[in-house]
């Protein structure tokens, strides 16, 4: 069973918890360079909190977990949609999701 993540965790904090989820203890570090291409120490020592997680741990992390990757940056969850701006129809797809986000509930005016 997975732990609850700490509710006042800190950016590092929420990365470390990310990658106990991800992965198992045995050979944890090893595991993480090669699946993401950084190194091993590089994980221990945000790990172990001699230093700060990069943007790239984080976004490896995201694309594992893409789920965690609101919450493993702001310490909240976001419920609106993701969107890629690459893709055509993303501004569409902001607009939908603002007019329904900002939509009084039933009811309501």
């Amino acid at each position: 069973m997975i732990d609850l993540a700490p509710a006042d965790a800190d950016l590092r904090e929420r990365v470390i918890w990310v990658v106990n989820e991800f992965v198992g203890a045995w050979r944890k570090y090893q595991y993480l360079e090669k699946r993401t291409g950084i190194s091993a120490r590089k994980w221990q020592n945000v790990c172990n909190r001699v230093q700060q997680p990069s943007i790239e741990m984080i976004a490896a992390l995201a694309k594992e977990r893409p789920y965690f990757l609101a919450w493993m940056i702001t310490g909240r969850s976001i419920t609106t949609v993701q969107v890629n701006p690459s893709m055509e129809g993303w501004v569409d797809k902001v607009v939908q999701q603002r007019i329904v986000k900002s939509s009084p509930p039933s009811g309501e005016s």
